[in-house]
């Protein structure tokens, strides 16, 4: 028989116990939390605050962690930095819109050597080892503005693209795809020029093309240009001389078209690319396959004419 300094020797030990491994649970719940980082291109374009709205609602949905951070302005080193401070972080997967689809790639291997689930969203890194990319199919997308430039311009005319980062493959093929949408007819392309999505640089751009160019259209492959080509059209007094078509759906873009200053734009869907990027990153930590790399997540031409409607 256990005396009654047995006893409570029992007891304190059997608490203790309990103690232990509660905190050992609690610490192991801890470290299997997922957490999830979106990295765009910049954090503060808003474009992309689109789509750190579409991962927010994800992150609520399906009750995970999920981060979105990036540089303040597109640069390919700032974002490769990011990416490696997640990497020592120990997240569980990370989603990118590359700058640079080239510069990237190093970092990608890495994260993925690590174990951390990496896929690509709004820009592709396609010979990196990323697991899946969720966007818009570029190439047909910028061949469906090329196509719309064309009718407008009767097959005929000189044309600027105005773009953000060269070394950015989904712009690129963006750009591809509407020189494609061009062939066949007499429209030149006389002039591609980046301006790393800062809307003052697109703003001089802009002006600076309309004067060193007799320009019929202007092509915007991401969503800086369309707004500052119509900026520049308005203080040059050439609203209606040229056909401006641009990507993306924002608000001052649709204004413009609205005004009869843009012609059209290539709407995608940057809160459906935040949000799948955070399911399947989800679902990948999970173990499940990926069962296609690319995840479409569509475009609709916007004109005065479908305006109130495209969404619908």
């Amino acid at each position: 028989m256990l005396n009654k300094k047995g006893v409570i020797l029992v007891l304190a030990l059997f608490l203790a116990t309990m103690i232990f491994t509660s905190c050992s649970n609690d610490q192991g719940a801890q470290s299997e939390e997922k957490v999830f980082a979106v990295v765009p291109k910049l954090v503060s374009h808003p474009y992309f605050k689109l789509s750190a709205e579409g991962m927010e609602q994800a992150a609520k949905d399906l009750n995970v962690d999920a981060r979105f951070v990036g540089p303040q302005k597109a640069d390919a080193a700032k974002q490769v930095s990011t990416i490696e401070n997640l990497i020592v972080q120990g997240v569980s997967g990370i989603a990118i819109s590359p700058v640079d689809a080239n510069a990237i790639k190093p970092v990608i291997k890495q994260a993925m050597d690590k174990g951390i689930k990496v896929i690509t969203f709004d820009a592709d890194a396609p010979n990196s080892e990323r697991l899946a990319y969720i966007g818009t199919g570029n190439k047909s997308a910028g061949k469906k503005a090329g196509e719309a430039m064309a009718k407008k311009l009767n097959g005929k005319g000189k044309v600027a693209i105005m773009t953000g980062q060269l070394g950015a493959e989904n712009l690129n093929q963006r750009i591809a795809g509407f020189k494609e949408g061009l062939a066949g007819t007499d429209i030149k392309v006389v002039k591609v020029e980046a301006n790393g999505d800062d809307m003052s640089l697109a703003l001089s751009q802009a002006e600076a093309l309309l004067q060193a160019y007799d320009l019929d259209g202007i092509f915007a492959s991401s969503a800086s240009g369309a707004p500052a080509a119509a900026q520049a059209l308005k203080s040059k007094g050439k609203v209606g001389d040229v056909v401006v078509i641009g990507f993306d759906d924002m608000p001052q873009t649709l204004n413009y078209i609205r005004e009869g200053v843009v012609y059209a734009t290539i709407a995608q869907r940057p809160d459906l690319m935040g949000y799948k990027s955070v399911e399947l990153l989800l679902n990948l930590s999970n173990g499940e396959k990926v069962d296609n790399e690319f995840i479409d997540t569509g475009v609709s031409v916007v004109t005065k004419e479908n305006i109130d409607s495209y969404k619908k």
